[in-house]
């Protein structure tokens, strides 16, 4: 599980990060190759400044072709969109595939083959990790569709060619001269850096791109400067980076390789054992919820009503994972001794400075452990803890007491201990009592739909939606006949 504080005031929810990444449509070239001979670029001998014919041009629209040709590859790179991080690790042999994204969401793994059947997705977050099957219309079968758009394609490659091609002719993006020599990383590298800008295309032109003039990334983008670095050695992108006003707030999005390799593929193992659709759905549904509570915090504008807002939210949830997320150390101390206290988790108090012995003092309060008094780091507090400790332990005796009793009075184990007693009661098999049968009971024929077993160590029906749906229907049939007999007492007192 990958849980990490990002510093900032906003981080985009897990359906953002991983289905609406490359929001800045030019960004998308961040994934492709291109591949050339030599030692500098091709046709820098001569070079139009501008245009599709120009040689940062040449270079970026060859690099969707290359990228189309791919089959074989392991790639592992980095976006960070303005402070939200995600990793990326994408292998294919040419039949098998594997994508990894990994972020401070948790992490995603598709695994698929020839066999779909044996396809799989995985979903890690709060330190659990579930894995699922693709079934059809469950949530496996969405983030698989989500991460395989992750996979190089050759469709998708020739349609962002054709864009970056209309952007370059319609004079929306506009080149800062030659590639210039640069060390990038691990890479030594060409940098090509263009600007771009919809301000001046016509409503022809953006609606030829699928673009519409009113669409709020186009009319909230401005000031955009995009930089690619191309390894020399391999023809291949390693990074770019964007920056841009949105809305006239500053943003950043940068895509920076760490592997690049094509032909040599190693794949990750399949984690985790596969579990029903339904709990995998459940499961990410969960995930999805707590973390979309946590953005809301992430979203406040001041770092102090963040750290309240995770204070409240952990606590609510009794999570220290929550709590870790909290900046200030004193709200982050009365985090955790909140969380502690409400699960008697002892070890939660070792990671306390000033709260410490106020954590042991409460848990030895509820458990009623004494030596909980000898971790105190101010042995002045012993007495205070000790009486706290007394009523803990008198508390949980009373409570054992009072299950112990439930535990005595229980009268199955198993279904097979209970039997149905005249028709509409559910008792031990060994109970001798007598119970009166109604014949013309009206509910009894509802019992019939109910299964009468061992719940909760006491025989009971097992009431579904048939009986309860039988039992309105006879109160309907009961209210009916009460309303025509008013109706008769009325006739007889007027006749009278």
């Amino acid at each position: 599980m990958v849980e990490k504080k990002t510093g900032r005031g906003s981080n985009p929810s897990v359906d953002t990060k991983l289905v609406a990444l490359g929001a800045i449509v030019i960004l998308l070239l961040a994934g492709a190759f291109f591949i050339w001979q030599g030692g500098r670029p091709p046709g820098a001998e001569v070079e139009p400044p501008h245009g599709v014919d120009s040689l940062p041009a040449k270079l970026l629209l060859s690099a969707y072709d290359a990228g189309a040709k791919l089959e074989k590859y392991d790639l592992r790179y980095m976006t960070n969109d303005s402070g939200s991080v995600i990793w990326h690790d994408i292998r294919s042999d040419g039949v098998v595939a594997q994508v990894v994204l990994a972020g401070d969401f948790g992490s995603l793994q598709g695994d698929f083959g020839t066999d779909t059947d044996e396809d799989q997705v995985c979903l890690e977050y709060g330190g659990e990790l579930r894995c699922s099957r693709i079934e059809d219309g469950s949530r496996a079968e969405g983030v698989a569709t989500m991460l395989r758009g992750y996979l190089p394609n050759k469709k998708t490659y020739g349609e962002q060619k054709a864009l970056l091609r209309n952007l370059i002719e319609a004079g929306a993006i506009t080149f800062g001269g030659s590639p210039v020599e640069e060390r990038y990383g691990a890479f030594s590298t060409w940098r090509v850096s263009y600007s771009l800008s919809y301000k001046d295309l016509t409503v022809g032109q953006l609606n030829k791109m699928g673009m519409s003039p009113n669409d709020p990334e186009i009319l909230g983008s401005t000031d955009q400067r995009v930089a690619v670095w191309v390894d020399r050695e391999t023809g291949l992108i390693v990074g770019s980076r964007s920056t841009y006003k949105e809305y006239l707030v500053p943003r950043e999005f940068e895509n920076r390789y760490e592997k690049a390799a094509v032909g040599s593929v190693r794949f990750a193992p399949k984690p985790g054992q596969i579990i029903a659709s339904e709990s995998f759905d459940a499961f990410y549904q969960q995930s999805m919820t707590d973390y979309g509570n946590r953005q809301i915090c992430y979203d406040q504008p001041a770092k102090s009503e963040q750290d309240l807002c995770f204070k409240s939210y952990g606590a609510e949830k009794k999570s220290w994972e929550v709590c870790k997320l909290i900046e200030n150390k004193d709200v982050y101390e009365q985090c955790t001794l909140i969380v502690a206290q409400g699960t008697n988790n002892r070890a939660l108090c070792e990671k306390l400075d000033g709260l410490a012995d106020d954590c042991y003092i409460a848990i030895a309060g509820k458990v009623g452990d004494f030596e909980l008094c000898k971790l105190l780091k101010n042995q002045s507090l012993s007495g205070k803890c000790t009486e706290a400790a007394a009523v803990g332990l008198r508390a949980a005796e009373e409570e054992n007491l009072r299950w112990q009793k439930v535990l005595e009075n229980r009268n199955c184990e198993v279904d097979a201990d209970c039997k149905t007693a005249a028709r509409r009661y559910c008792v031990p098999k060994n109970n001798t009592a007598t119970y009166p049968l109604d014949p013309n009971d009206p509910f009894a024929a509802c019992f019939e739909n109910a299964s009468c077993g061992c719940i909760d160590g006491y025989c009971g029906f097992a009431k579904n939606a048939t009986y309860y749906r039988c039992v309105g229907e006879v109160e309907d049939g009961m209210l009916e006949k009460w309303i025509a007999g008013l109706g008769k007492n009325s006739t007889n007192e007027t006749g009278a």
